[in-house]
């Protein structure tokens, strides 16, 4: 994700941020709900969110369902598409953190063996074999190393194949690792929903012949965006942190054969704090984060296409009186009125916070995490806003050591 960060480093917050490249971003996000409703009625139930960037899509995605969709029903057909929406990707996530940030710390372990561990993970939960090493020393890391996420309830819930998998990408490296290691793991029936960063023109090739030829046999779906703006901003974003431990994976590879054995391993959690605290230490980035989402709301509402919604609900078998043509066709007038002025106000608010710095990130994630944590780590943020929990190494082998006594003789 270097390319996506050099590139905004060089331009001006205000020519990468527009209202044009908020719509672009926008549209890609109906076409994920879109997609999400049709594959819904295909069988997939759930959608796993790998990354912090994919997690705007997907609450934009929802906007769209929300205010655009079910508005547009009334009575029996509200409850029944209400219905379908909760057995659909759209209402039912899973976010595993399959970001394979990197240090020294880390030695030689690669990111296609970190992106391999997760997807071994995510077998496990699919498999119901909660007792695999992957997933206990995931959820380990989770209830032990560092309290700060929980494990949520899809969880026990994820038991099929049949899943939509959420990304964005940019050089197609990581989502290609990623595709890699699933098909080695048997998970074959997945379908991909990939918003691609500055309309493909990172994609390397042989990255993008993989995905197209995904695209054609039907287990992916591209989409194509200006910019994805909010691509490695971290939570200033998203409202997601991400963390990595980066010793506990060096020795755990070291100690634990499973991981050894396989080459692969990590040691992380994603969690999720937008609420601001009781201090305000993090008033700045909940404010960000809700004028974020205000933003996308309206966009979604102006770049919803009228001649795709009527698809929609013919699609749903839900066409009735509340279907309003002429609204449709007034809803981008009325709810653009003010968007260039609330990009503005945007911008204004990173500018003054100074949202996208990593020193932002580091003052205020830090008192929640040393909180949380075991030990007396020191926390490092990345360029792209990872959080990085450092143990000495005799910290990380006693955790390690910890961790093996768990398993099974």
């Amino acid at each position: 994700m270097l390319g996506n960060l050099l590139y905004i480093a060089l331009m001006a917050l205000s020519d990468v941020i527009t209202p044009k490249t908020i719509y672009s971003y926008a549209e890609a996000c109906v076409q994920v709900a879109r997609t999400s409703l049709r594959l819904g009625r295909e069988g997939y139930r759930y959608a796993i969110i790998p990354s912090r960037g994919a997690a705007p899509i997907e609450q934009a995605a929802n906007s769209y369902f929300h205010a655009v969709v079910k508005a547009a029903t009334r009575g029996r057909h509200h409850r029944q598409l209400m219905s379908q929406y909760l057995t659909s990707p759209l209402s039912a996530e899973l976010y595993l953190p399959f970001t394979a940030d990197s240090c020294d710390e880390m030695e030689d372990i690669s990111s296609r063996q970190v992106r391999t561990f997760w997807a071994k993970v995510l077998a496990a939960i699919i498999r119901g074999d909660l007792e695999d090493p992957h997933y206990r020393f995931f959820a380990f890391t989770r209830d032990n190393i560092c309290r700060v996420g929980f494990k949520v309830g899809h969880e026990d819930n994820v038991r099929s194949q049949k899943f939509v998998f959420l990304d964005t990408v940019v050089s197609g490296r990581a989502i290609t690792e990623i595709i890699d290691a699933f098909e080695a793991e048997g998970l074959t029936q997945c379908h991909y929903i990939l918003v691609v960063d500055l309309q493909g023109e990172k994609l390397e090739r042989p990255y993008r012949l993989k995905l197209e030829q995904l695209q054609r046999g039907g287990r992916a779906t591209l989409l194509f965006v200006d910019t994805l703006f909010t691509e490695d901003q971290g939570p200033a974003v998203s409202g997601i942190w991400c963390l990595s431990c980066p010793e506990l994976m060096t020795v755990a590879r070291n100690e634990i054969s499973a991981f050894g054995d396989h080459g692969s391993i990590g040691a992380g959690v994603y969690y999720h704090e937008v609420r601001a605290r009781a201090d305000n230490s993090n008033v700045s980035v909940t404010v960000g984060i809700a004028k974020l989402y205000h933003l996308l709301w309206t966009a979604v509402q102006i770049v919803a296409s009228p001649e795709e919604l009527l698809d929609d609900l013919h699609q749903l078998e839900m066409l009735d009186e509340a279907y309003d043509p002429d609204w449709q066709l007034l809803r981008p007038k009325l709810y653009g009125r003010q968007f260039d002025l609330d990009v503005e106000l945007y911008l204004d608010h990173i500018d003054q916070h100074t949202l996208f710095d990593k020193g932002t990130t580091h003052r205020i994630a830090s008192p929640k995490l040393l909180d949380a944590a075991v030990a007396k780590p020191r926390i490092e943020v990345s360029s792209s806003h990872a959080l990085r929990m450092h143990f000495s190494r005799d910290e990380a082998a006693q955790l390690v050591r910890q961790f093996r006594d768990t398993l099974p003789a």
